[in-house]
């Protein structure tokens, strides 16, 4: 709220909410500086959670874009490309942790700001190359930035989709 990004002050609020896993957007990675540029390691290290970055694009030399954090080990983390020509670039990180038996699929997400980008990235999102591809069984979490103000497409769209079920 007062304008200021301290890497230091996420870690700790993230560390008072102590959630299994974190998704986060608009991380910014510088490698070869100090661990606190480049902050998914920093927070991946104060929280001590396994890290994965999905590059949107670069910021300055450095990895821009979004990054789950967990307790536990990623199975798997691919970044998929979400951007809608002429709109800023966005992505879609997926990560897969191993909870029991059951494969839990997370997607972070960072929609766009328009109302036709979000259209298409929340048609996009639900099909078969995302969240119903075809290696995908078991449950799915979509966490992230929807930049959706009121129940728009998107929570109609990802409504229609989901349904709650225990592990």
């Amino acid at each position: 709220m007062d304008g200021r990004v301290r890497i230091e002050r996420i870690a700790r609020i993230l560390a008072a909410i102590d959630a299994d896993i974190v998704a986060v957007q608009e991380v910014v990675s510088h490698e070869g500086c100090s661990i606190e540029h480049h902050q998914a390691s920093y927070l991946a290290d104060q929280l001590g959670y396994f890290h994965a970055i999905g590059e949107t694009r670069k910021h300055r030399g450095g990895v821009y874009g979004n990054v789950t954090l967990s307790r536990w080990r990623f199975e798997l983390a691919r970044h998929v490309d979400f951007s809608v020509p002429g709109r800023e670039q966005r992505g879609v990180l997926r990560t897969d942790v191993r909870l029991g038996p059951h494969l839990l699929h997370v997607f972070n997400v960072h929609l766009g700001t328009a109302h036709r980008e979000r259209r298409t990235q929340a048609v996009r999102l639900v099909d078969e190359n995302l969240l119903k591809a075809i290696d995908i069984s078991g449950p799915r979490i979509v966490l992230g930035d929807f930049n959706e103000w009121t129940h728009g497409l998107v929570t109609q769209t990802l409504s229609a989709e989901f349904h709650l079920t225990d592990l």
